[in-house]
């Protein structure tokens, strides 16, 4: 074999070596020095380390990191790892904190602050992650002084996210929160725009007040307790949904799930389609409504005393309109006590 073949041949060979050892890297969480993997972005060793570093800090292990609340509108966090909570406390400064056990170098706690956003992440944004994944806890805490942030907004949360303690009166323009199989819980929060996604967790809200709700859960229940909002849209596959408070629009839409609202004034519109789905209305005393349904084995069932012409319900001046289509599922209306 000539010279050139064989020298050909053993740099194939070394490639190949170095790519297969690159591949366990990236499978491992291992770093090669000077490189970390984390999806399509290649993060070297000096984030957080100098002027020109993409994030402002790196956390190592358990740790913590504070930016001044002055100037912070927005809020933005990917954590896969674990639970985000939500806290209030007396300092000037938004502090957050990672915790958990062996974290891996991949999943250090990272952040930066563009303009008036503070983006927080985990770390663990590698598209190979076999073997090392380690459950992490990230604390944020706002300040007692601030009443008032423009957007939050958390993603995966693979074990939830809680907004409860010390947020009563709290205001937020959008509140986004989206997790796979974590519980979400949010109490005492004004906000203009409410945004929830889950496909297996349970959601629970509790004395939210806010212009627009959306809700959209695959297999798990969601509960909001005295609720007010102008305009609430829930889609559920399997799950169930209980809201009750003051609403003045509703949009839903559920295969096998069941669907209850009870509203302390009657709503001016309601749109709902069901496959194998009830849903129930409970409302007070009104001017009137009128009922269109159109249904396949299903049943209607309401008790107001209303007129009857063609696919209609008709209770007093009819005023508000209510939409029902559904397929092997219930209709109840029911008039509230007193």
């Amino acid at each position: 074999m000539k010279a050139a073949q064989i020298i050909l041949l053993i740099c194939w060979t070394l490639v190949v070596v170095l790519l297969v050892a690159v591949l366990v890297a990236a499978i491992n969480g291992w770093n090669i020095p000077g490189i970390h993997f984390r999806g399509s972005w290649i993060v070297s060793d000096i984030v957080g380390s100098g002027e020109n570093s993409d994030f402002d800090g790196t956390i190592p292990g358990t740790g913590e990191a504070e930016v001044e609340a002055n100037g912070i509108e927005k809020i933005d966090i990917v954590w896969r790892s674990g639970e985000v909570l939500f806290l209030r406390h007396g300092e000037d400064t938004i502090k957050f904190v990672q915790a958990g056990n062996n974290i891996d170098n991949n999943q250090k706690m990272k952040y930066i602050v563009e303009g008036n956003e503070l983006k927080i992440r985990d770390g663990d944004e590698k598209w190979l992650n076999l073997g090392r994944w380690r459950e992490t806890y990230l604390t944020i805490y706002i300040p007692e002084s601030v009443e008032l942030v423009d957007e939050i907004s958390v993603s995966g949360a693979a074990t939830g996210i809680n907004i409860t303690e010390g947020f009563d009166g709290f205001g937020l323009g959008r509140l986004e929160l989206d997790t796979a199989s974590g519980e979400i819980e949010v109490s005492g929060v004004s906000c203009t725009d409410v945004d929830i996604s889950s496909v297996s967790g349970s959601v629970k809200f509790e004395g939210i007040d806010s212009e627009e709700l959306s809700f959209e859960s695959v297999s798990g229940n969601i509960t909001a307790e005295d609720a007010i909002s102008d305009r609430v849209y829930i889609e559920t596959v399997s799950g169930g949904a209980v809201m009750s408070g003051s609403f003045r629009e509703v949009d839903s839409e559920t295969v096998s799930g069941s669907m209850s609202v009870s509203s302390a004034v009657c709503p001016d519109r309601i749109a709902s389609e069901a496959i194998s789905g009830s849903f129930t209305l409970q409302i007070p005393e009104n001017e009137g409504f009128t009922l269109e349904y159109s249904k396949k084995s299903g049943k209607i069932s309401c008790s107001f005393v209303t007129t009857q012409a063609q696919d209609m319900l008709v209770y007093g001046n009819g005023a508000a309109h209510f939409s029902f289509d559904t397929v092997s599922g219930d209709v109840n209306i029911v008039k509230a006590a007193g």
